[in-house]
């Protein structure tokens, strides 16, 4: 059996973490940018561990972000899987989320979409 670990580094943890706790989401009907010239913001590749504590008990969630696996999606679409184990240590795998990054001066954005959208 092949393992493979991915080592995170403490500043890229904390970055990714702050954004998804600082982070609100804004519903809006167009996107930031156009996702068809979208690149992929390649830092977020790989794999995310999160820690934390739910009812007395520790509990653990990975992020899964990669390249979108449609085979008529642009180039820049990405795709997130979130598995995580709940209170009584069974594990729960969401739904995966598409998004596109949007830059806009020194801030960056994640354009989050219904992966049906793709289907079209």
């Amino acid at each position: 059996m092949n393992m493979i670990y991915t080592v995170l580094k403490p500043t890229r943890v904390l970055v990714f973490a702050a954004s998804f706790l600082l982070a609100s989401c804004v519903e809006m009907a167009k996107p930031l940018s156009d996702p068809d010239a979208a690149k992929p913001d390649e830092r977020l590749y790989g794999a995310w561990k999160m820690s934390g504590k739910g009812n007395d008990a520790p509990q653990y969630w990975f992020v899964f972000i990669g390249k979108c696996s449609q085979p008529h999606a642009p180039s820049g679409i990405m795709k997130m899987v979130d598995v995580s184990n709940n209170a009584e240590n069974r594990i729960d795998v969401r739904e995966p989320a598409y998004f596109f990054s949007t830059s806009v001066g020194k801030a960056t954005y994640a354009n989050l979409f219904d992966g049906d959208v793709l289907d079209r």
